[in-house]
C-alpha cells in the first residue's frame, strides 16, 4: 500500500499513514524504516494488530498485583463508575520503502547547549568542545524531525547560531540521518533571524516581490486616475461622499473605507433612512490574470503578519499606495452602498459599483472615538482634528458631516449587534437576543426553572453618561433579579461586581456607590443564592481619555498604597 507519512507534531517515534481513507498507526524508529514527515511511502499492515478489542493500562487495574480484568470490572461496578465501552486497537504498519523523499530544508541548531555574555554577545559552550571537533548532531526546530548527524568545518562556528540543513542520506544501519549544512541564518534569538525561521518551517514565501520583471508591470509613478471611467459611468464618481478609515496604529495598507448619510426627501428633511457605504480598495485594476504579479500573489495567497512585521501579497507600491484608501487622495475602489432603515437597521437596497473615492481621513480608533465622544467640539463647525494614522496628512479638517458620520456608522453598527446571534450551537444551549435589560416582559417564558444567573453586562467608566453607567451597574442587574425571584424563586445569582463595591453607601466615589447598590438590592430579594465576584483591577482594552497620568499613578501607585495602609477602609 502507498500513502503520505504524518509523523506526531512533538515526536519522532509515533506517526500515521493512510490508504483509501483508513489510518494506520506507525510506532518506533524501526517500523517507520528512515522516513520522515511528508514523505510518500510504500507500507505493510503488521499481522495480529487491530484484530481486538483492548483497554489500555491506565484504564484498567491488570497492573495490580492479584487484580485481573474480572476484578476490575466488578470493582468499577461497586463503586458505581459506569464501565467504558471497549475500543478496538489500531492497526499497526511498517514502512517497506520510502518511494518519495519530502523536498525540505530544516531550521535548527547544533546541539550543544550555550551561554551568552550579555555585554559583549560571547558565546561560550556549556561543554568542552574541541577546536578540532567536526561533527556534531543537528537538533531542528521542528520536534518531530530526528538528530541530524553533521560533518563540519569546525563545530565551535556554529554553535548558538540557527543555521538551515538538508538530509542527504540516511544508511540503513543508522539510526540517525546524515545531513549538511546549506545556510546560517544568524544568532539564537535574534529576532530577524527567528522571524526568518518561523517563515521557512511554516513554509511561506517571503521573497520575490524585487524581480525586476515584476516590478516592470507596475505603473509609473505619480500615478493619476483615468476620469474618463467616471464619465462613461464605468465607475462611479464618490469623491463628495464623507468618506473615512478607521484603522489600528501605524496601519499602511488601508484596504477599505466608509461613510454614512442620512437620505433626505426634497425639501431637506430626513426619510427615515441611511446610506452606508463600503469601499474596498480596487486591486484587480493593477493585477491583470496572468501576469507575473499575479503569478506571485497566488503563490503567496496572502498577506502574513508577524508579531512586528507583516509579509506582503502584493508589492508595496500598490498595498501602501495605489491600493491604500488613504486621506486626501483619489483611488479606485469596488464599493457597496447600502440603504437602511435607520430605527431598526433593516436593509432595504444594496448597489454594487466601480468606484473612484477620495477619502477624507485616515483615523486610528481612539482618534475616531474622540470625534464620536465630543459632540460639543465636533458637531456643529469644522475643527482641525489630529490624524496621526496618516503621516502625509497628520492633521484633518473634521466636517460636522464626517463627525455625524462616524456617529451613524457606530448607531447602525450598535443596532446591528444587538440582533446578531453569536452563532454557537449546542444542545445545551439555548441563544435568546434581548436589548432591553431593564425590562424582561418579552422573555418570561425562559426565565422558568432557571438555576443559576450570572450576570457580567458592564460598561468603562466614562466612556457613556452619568445616568446609562447606573442604568447598566445597578439598575439593570436589579431589574434582572426581580425577574429571576419571580419566575424562578429558588435560582442562583452570580454578579460581577467590583473592588470598591459599597453596600452602604457611605464611599464618595460614585462607582462604588453603584456596584454597591446593586449589591444590597440583590441580597434583598429573597434570592436562592447571591454571589458577588469583585475584581480590583480591569485594564482598559483601549488606552484611556485624559486624564491617563492621574489614573496611571492612582492605579499603580496610590491605590496599593492606601490599600496597605487601610485594608478594611472604603475608598
Amino acid at each position: 500500500m502507498r500513502g503520505k507519512i504524518a509523523f506526531d507534531r512533538y515526536s519522532c517515534y509515533s506517526a500515521r499513514v493512510s490508504y483509501q481513507d483508513k489510518s494506520y498507526l506507525i510506532k518506533g524508529l524501526f517500523n517507520a524504516n528512515r522516513a520522515i514527515d511528508g514523505d510518500t511511502v510504500a507500507f505493510r499492515v503488521i499481522p495480529g494488530t487491530g484484530s481486538s478489542p483492548s483497554m489500555d493500562e491506565d484504564d484498567s487495574l491488570g497492573g495490580v498485583e492479584g487484580v485481573g480484568k474480572g476484578d476490575a470490572d466488578e470493582s468499577a461496578a461497586a463503586k458505581g463508575v459506569d464501565k467504558e465501552p471497549e475500543r478496538e486497537r489500531d492497526q499497526e504498519a511498517q514502512v517497506v520503502s520510502i518511494l518519495e523523499r519530502t523536498p525540505r530544508h530544516f531550521c535548527g541548531s547544533v546541539a550543544i547547549k550555550f551561554s551568552t555574555d550579555d555585554a559583549t554577545g560571547d558565546i561560550t559552550p556549556e561543554v568542552d568542545v574541541s577546536a578540532a571537533r567536526k561533527s556534531a548532531h543537528f537538533r531542528a526546530v521542528k520536534k518531530n524531525l530526528p538528530s541530524v548527524r553533521l560533518v563540519l568545518s569546525s563545530v565551535t562556528e556554529y554553535i548558538g547560531k540557527r543555521i538551515v540543513v538538508s538530509i542527504e542520506s540516511w544508511e540503513r544501519d543508522s539510526k540517525y540521518p546524515r545531513g549538511r549544512v546549506v545556510d546560517v541564518l544568524g544568532l539564537i534569538g535574534d529576532r530577524d533571524v527567528e522571524a526568518e525561521v518561523i517563515l521557512r518551517e511554516h513554509q511561506i514565501r517571503h521573497f520575490g516581490l524585487t524581480n525586476p520583471l515584476l516590478l516592470s508591470e507596475l505603473p509609473e509613478m505619480p500615478w493619476n486616475p483615468d476620469y474618463v471611467e467616471t464619465q462613461n459611468g464605468r465607475r462611479r464618481d464618490l469623491r463628495e461622499e464623507q468618506i473615512c478609515s478607521v484603522d489600528p496604529p501605524g496601519c499602511k495598507d488601508i484596504d477599505d473605507a466608509l461613510h454614512f448619510k442620512y437620505l433626505l426627501d426634497k425639501n431637506g428633511r430626513r426619510t427615515g433612512l441611511c446610506e452606508i457605504g463600503v469601499h474596498i480598495a480596487d486591486v484587480s485594476h493593477f493585477v491583470r490574470a496572468g501576469t507575473q504579479i499575479d503569478s506571485e500573489a497566488r503563490r503567496r495567497g496572502t498577506t502574513v503578519y508577524l508579531f512586528d512585521r507583516r509579509v506582503d501579497m502584493l508589492p508595496k507600491l500598490l498595498t501602501e499606495e495605489l491600493c491604500s484608501l488613504r486621506g486626501q487622495v483619489e483611488r479606485y475602489a469596488f464599493s457597496c452602498l447600502f440603504t437602511i432603515e435607520t430605527e431598526t437597521g433593516d436593509i432595504k437596497d444594496t448597489q454594487f459599483c466601480k468606484s473612484l473615492i477620495k477619502s477624507k481621513a485616515s483615523f486610528m480608533y481612539q482618534e475616531a472615538q474622540d470625534i464620536i465622544d465630543n459632540t460639543a467640539r465636533y458637531g456643529v463647525t469644522t475643527q482641525t482634528a489630529p490624524c496621526l494614522n496618516d503621516l502625509n496628512h497628520p492633521s484633518v479638517d473634521v466636517t460636522p458631516a464626517l463627525a455625524q458620520g462616524l456617529r451613524g456608522l457606530l448607531m447602525i453598527a450598535m443596532k446591528l449587534r444587538q440582533v446578531r446571534s453569536t452563532g454557537v450551537v449546542h444542545p445545551k444551549l439555548t441563544e435568546v437576543i434581548h436589548t432591553d435589560f431593564e425590562d424582561y416582559s418579552s422573555v418570561r417564558d425562559h426565565l422558568v426553572g432557571v438555576d443559576m444567573c450570572l450576570f457580567c453586562l458592564g460598561v468603562y467608566w466614562g466612556k457613556v453618561s452619568r445616568d446609562q453607567y447606573h442604568s447598566l451597574t445597578a439598575s439593570a442587574p436589579l431589574a434582572c433579579g426581580r425577574a429571576l425571584k419571580e419566575l424562578s424563586p429558588n435560582a442562583a445569582f452570580l454578579l460581577l461586581s467590583g473592588e470598591g463595591a459599597d453596600q452602604s453607601q457611605k464611599t464618595r466615589v460614585a462607582f462604588g456607590r453603584d456596584k454597591g447598590e446593586a449589591e444590597a438590592g440583590l441580597l434583598a430579594m429573597g434570592l436562592g443564592r447571591v454571589h458577588f465576584f469583585r475584581p480590583a483591577l480591569i485594564q482598559p482594552a483601549v488606552k484611556r481619555k485624559a486624564p491617563n497620568r492621574g489614573y496611571a499613578f492612582s492605579a499603580v501607585v496610590l491605590y496599593p498604597l492606601v490599600r496597605v495602609l487601610y485594608p478594611n477602609g472604603q475608598i
